[in-house]
């Protein structure tokens, strides 16, 4: 599109399957050289939404997560080179994930994940399904990114740090905005409490691969799961290591 009179950086159509006309993009002059903005947009054509977060007042904007070029890391000033979130990487067939629901996550267990980051490695990922158990909650997907390949122009303040997201897309055609939720540093725990759901970050197993336990909560701690050593409040502590099982014998 000619410079000036269009405001868009530029505008995607959403799906190409042959059931349309055209499967399109316009780019607005200034951007026709920015490679970012490009795949964004084709990316509309594959289906994907944008990728979104919540701001510091709590109002969700479905550009924020600049881990992913679906979000503002495709436009100014930014255009920085970004590799897509796992949300968008598990739709589009680019990562393969581990995936956790009611049955391979019971309550009061604890699930340890080595989690690669999904710029190296396509096996990359953790894909929890809390629809299993709580009726209505989004898959929630962990991942972890460095500086590499795709993604040589992550901040610091994004790499090396394990991401975590929800997403309502139930397939490869389904156009829902995913959403940021947190990004952990090592011992720093996320919790969800409409699924009773914790995630710690432990530590790096490699340079390119994060450690996380992931725990289902069940209750309070009784003398049962004190003796099984199972971690029925999710402080990711368990047994005599947990300071709530000095009350059992």
């Amino acid at each position: 599109m000619p410079s000036g009179p269009c405001s868009f950086v530029g505008m995607g159509m959403v799906g190409c399957d042959g059931t349309v006309l055209d499967c399109r993009v316009w780019i607005s002059g200034g951007y026709w050289g920015n490679p970012q903005v490009y795949v964004h947009e084709l990316s509309h054509n594959l289906y994907l939404g944008h990728a979104g977060s919540y701001n510091s007042a709590g109002t969700f904007d479905e550009y924020l997560d600049w881990t992913c070029y679906m979000g503002y890391a495709a436009a100014p000033p930014d255009e920085a080179n970004r590799c897509a979130n796992l949300p968008h990487a598990f739709q589009l067939g680019w990562a393969s994930l581990t995936q956790l629901d009611a049955n391979s996550l019971p309550k009061g267990y604890t699930y340890t994940a080595y989690v690669a980051s999904n710029s190296v490695f396509r096996r990359a990922g953790v894909r929890i399904m809390p629809g299993t158990w709580a009726s209505g909650q989004d898959p929630i997907y962990i991942g972890y990114r460095t500086a590499a390949n795709g993604d040589i122009e992550l901040p610091a303040s994004l790499a090396s740090k394990v991401h975590i997201y929800t997403s309502a897309s139930t397939g490869n055609k389904d156009s829902k905005v995913s959403t940021l939720r947190t990004t952990l540093l090592v011992n720093d725990v996320w919790s969800w409490p409409p699924a009773g759901l914790y995630v710690k970050r432990i530590n790096n197993f490699s340079a390119n691969q994060a450690m996380v336990s992931i725990c289902r909560k069940w209750g309070a701690e009784n003398a049962t799961s004190c003796a099984a050593g199972v971690d029925n409040d999710c402080n990711f502590k368990a047994g005599v290591d947990d300071p709530a099982c000095a009350a059992f014998p």
